[in-house]
């Protein structure tokens, strides 16, 4: 595990928030790995969950690493080429690879992961090389907004204009790039 970065308690609170907004089942797979019990409303599993993070029994790292296992193809899934036609063996060999990465700067990701929640640009956070796959994962904060009209209102101002105000929510997503390619089939998605 690479030093993970200070995260800001708008990071903690979302990175709650992101756990909660999964199925139901993978919420009780995330508690019953951390060792706590799954039942109870929302607000009830927020504070399990905050609870267990201001104990010490949880950390900030552990729900990043769930999150990532759970959401890292979410509903896409999408076969980008066919690898080349020529030897693989340069990038089945883990020296090789450790080289190559080394070379570029990154060589410190190999088989490490660094546990971020939302950076503002996309940021690598891991390479692992394992079992004839090698799989690169980077993260980025998106954000856009919804127009909520229900939300809307009008106000009258002291010189009697009237003033319309339009409503709108803002979404905060953590958008995880996933590129994995197989090399015993030569396959690579995204």
């Amino acid at each position: 595990m690479l030093e993970p970065p200070a995260y800001t308690g708008d990071e903690q609170k979302i990175l709650i928030d992101f756990v909660l907004a999964l199925q139901k089942r993978h919420v009780r797979d995330f508690l019953k790995r951390a060792g706590l019990r799954s039942s109870g409303t929302k607000p009830d599993l927020r504070e399990k969950i905050q609870e267990a993070l201001q104990n010490g029994d949880l950390t900030y790292e552990q729900v990043v690493d769930f999150l990532d296992s759970v959401a890292s193809w979410g509903k896409q899934h999408v076969i980008l080429y066919k690898g080349p036609r020529g030897d693989l063996r340069s990038w089945k060999d883990a020296d090789q690879i450790q080289r190559h990465l080394k070379q570029h700067r990154v060589g410190k990701f190999l088989n490490a992961r660094l546990p971020l929640i939302l950076p503002d640009e996309l940021t690598l956070s891991s390479i692992t090389h394992s079992d004839g796959t090698l799989r690169v994962v980077a993260v980025q904060k998106q954000e856009y907004t919804e127009r909520t009209p229900e939300h809307d209102a009008r106000k009258e101002v002291d010189d009697g204009a009237l003033i319309t105000l339009k409503a709108y929510k803002n979404h905060v997503l953590r958008a995880l790039v996933v590129f994995e390619w197989n090399l015993t089939t030569n396959t690579a998605t995204w």
